[in-house]
């Protein structure tokens, strides 16, 4: 093998290669014992992170959980056109068809003649508790700077308002009837009883589902919530395809109620049906670990499935810990066999070749620790690798650069290359590409050797330890037997 020199040693962030580390073969219970500090690191840095950000502060009670809004009765005219107006609205698209009926019946009718003010009676310009979010039904109105100076015209099936129902601040704009004018509206106490009410609904709902997802066990609460709040509710009617063969992966789907069944190809290239999946299963989750296209549809097959979905972006940020363990159970799982077996016949093919620049990729994640990896890499090397890249993504970077450190420290690696990068989902990334050193098998035989010892030594430390309190016992049974004979002789004398 050719001898890669070592690079000048670079640092990435706060962290600098080649200081620190352990040694090349630690004792289990030392390995442990060193990884306690790194342990309670990685605790105050998940205690530190902000897991949500709202737009303001709302103190919620009980009463406001159990809210129920007045419903004002619409014609279906009018109803179908707030739906298709308020279905894409960022404000409203994560409600499912339900939840967005119970506001639409809430909002309250509004008509004003031209020349009014549609933000009247919204606590004057302080963007008050009274503050309103409109959808124009009829008519046009003129969005007006606070000096009177006309910006811009809407019209029917516009909205406005949303920026001083989220926020409590002055207004920097008015909405000025142009013509006679139609609206339907709600204030922002009505939206936030709503919208709270409805979050923690969903939010207890999702928990308690993901609570019994078989590989989420052992998912921490504050992680099982977060992922929770990530899930977008989406619906499919009978035979709509949710997840369609080779294209690209783009969410993970968690089926909430209906079944789906997976239609796979054969290796003529026909349709077969796989297997099926109902509520409490997860579909596409694969495909995002391997990071390849689709091997199979997925297709709703009750009249209506409601899914609850995760984008790939915050799958990469939220559940990066849980990859090595989503792999291990599919590996095992026969309902997964179909695309285990695709998998294995994809990279038998070549269709997924090694990366000869990067050599085996392990994909590091927060929830192990480096000497579990160091593990790994020295393993790989000892079966015949000779390049070993660290991928991680997010707060893994840490667990892989301790990685790195340890296994250069005990000389078994060299740095060929170290970069960071972004993921497609925008999530930032480190890459450090290590090469095993000349001398690595000469040092592994050793540090071999040298536990191989220790546990001899052990086992006759442990032994030895056995065999003192027999010799005691033996020579306390074998003193009242001389104390015996001497009282025998005393009486023949």
């Amino acid at each position: 093998m050719t001898e890669v020199e070592a690079e000048p040693q670079p640092t990435f962030g706060d962290f600098s290669f080649g200081a620190g580390g352990g040694q090349p073969e630690p004792n289990a219970a030392d390995d442990v014992e060193e990884e306690a500090e790194t342990l309670k690191s990685y605790k105050a840095l998940g205690a530190a992170r902000r897991i949500t950000v709202s737009a303001e502060v709302y103190n919620a009670t009980s009463e406001t959980e159990t809210f129920k809004p007045v419903r004002h009765e619409k014609n279906p005219v009018d109803t179908a056109a707030l739906f298709k107006v308020l279905e894409p609205h960022y404000l409203f698209k994560h409600l499912e068809d339900r939840e967005l009926d119970n506001l639409v019946a809430s909002m309250e009718p509004k008509k004003y003649n031209t020349g009014d003010s549609l933000c009247a009676g919204s606590a004057e310009t302080a963007g008050g508790d009274n503050s309103l979010f409109h959808v124009i039904m009829e008519g046009d109105v003129e969005v007006q700077d606070m000096k009177g100076a006309t910006l811009k015209t809407i019209t029917k099936n516009d909205t406005c308002g949303a920026t001083e129902m989220m926020y409590s601040q002055p207004r920097t704009e008015d909405y000025v009837a142009r013509t006679a004018v139609r609206t339907f509206c709600i204030t922002r106490s009505i939206y936030q009883r709503i919208m709270h009410s409805t979050f923690i609904r969903k939010r207890a709902m999702y928990c308690e589902f993901l609570a019994n997802v078989k590989f989420l066990e052992g998912l921490s609460r504050p992680d099982m919530v977060q992922l929770a709040d990530c899930l977008e509710p989406k619906k499919f009617k009978e035979s709509e395809t949710m997840i369609h063969c080779d294209s690209p992966p783009d969410y993970m789907y968690v089926i909430v109620e209906g079944t789906v069944k997976v239609v796979g190809r054969d290796d003529d290239g026909n349709k077969i049906d796989v297997c099926e999946f109902g509520r409490g299963d997860i579909v596409g989750e694969m495909e995002f670990l391997h990071d390849h296209n689709t091997v199979a549809d997925v297709v709703a097959k009750s009249d209506e499935v409601r899914t609850a979905r995760l984008e790939r972006k915050h799958f990469e940020m939220c559940m990066g810990s849980l990859k090595d363990l989503l792999k291990s159970s599919r590996q095992a799982d026969p309902v997964f066999s179909y695309y285990n077996k695709k998998r294995a016949g994809a990279e038998t093919k070549g269709d997924q070749p090694k990366d000869p620049e990067k050599g085996f990729v392990i994909d590091v994640t927060s929830n192990r620790l480096p000497y579990t990896y160091a593990g790994q890499v020295k393993s790989l090397m000892k079966e015949g690798e000779d390049r070993v890249t660290l991928n991680a993504l997010g707060r893994a970077a840490e667990t892989a650069i301790s990685t790195a450190n340890r296994l250069k420290d005990g000389k078994l690696v060299v740095f060929k290359k170290i970069g960071t990068h972004l993921s497609a989902r925008g999530v930032a990334g480190i890459c450090i590409v290590m090469d095993k050193t000349p001398e690595f098998d000469e040092l592994v035989k050793e540090a071999e050797a040298r536990d191989a010892a220790a546990k001899e030594t052990k086992a006759q430390e442990s032994d030895a330890a056995e065999e003192k309190p027999s010799e005691a016992k033996g020579s306390e049974d074998k003193e009242p037997e001389a104390k015996a004979e001497e009282g025998t002789e005393s009486k023949d004398a």
